[in-house]
């Protein structure tokens, strides 16, 4: 057996490691928290006790789901299409407000998640990330890997 064998029979038995381990699957729920906290509870106490829906809350929305990691790009669509609605007449009420945010959302996961890289037939991938400290690089690093 050679070198590149017991390379290569190292670095599956690591991807395999890697797996579904329930460690590492707690680890990656305990990243998300902070997203899941502000998608819930803060976009939730931001709507708290309004009837009405104007251009403050929706500046509010856009910083929450910008402090989120949702990146401005995604942000921006969201945002966009959220007006769109409230424009059309769909969205008058703050109820109808989070219905309407939550199947934007679904529709932009959707959107952003196309067919999964190939390893063995696509080449590597880097991803560059720049920003300022404390903007959240690191925890977006941690949400792509």
């Amino acid at each position: 057996m050679g070198l590149l064998d017991k390379l290569r029979r190292r670095r599956d038995d690591t991807a395999d490691e890697r797996g579904a381990s329930p460690e590492k699957e707690s680890r990656l729920k305990a990243g998300l928290r902070k997203t899941r906290a502000i998608l819930t509870a803060d976009i939730g106490d931001l709507l708290a006790g309004r009837t009405k829906i104007d251009e403050t809350v929706l500046e509010e929305l856009e910083n929450r789901l910008l402090i989120a990691d949702m990146g401005i790009e995604t942000t921006g669509a969201v945002l966009e299409a959220l007006r769109k609605r409230i424009g059309y007449g769909d969205v008058q009420t703050v109820s109808s407000l989070i219905v309407a945010l939550k199947e934007i959302l679904k529709k932009q996961l959707i959107l952003k998640n196309g067919p999964e890289p190939d390893p063995d037939h696509d080449p590597p991938h880097t991803i560059l990330v720049v920003g300022v400290n404390g903007s959240g690089k690191t925890t977006t690093i941690g949400k792509l890997a």
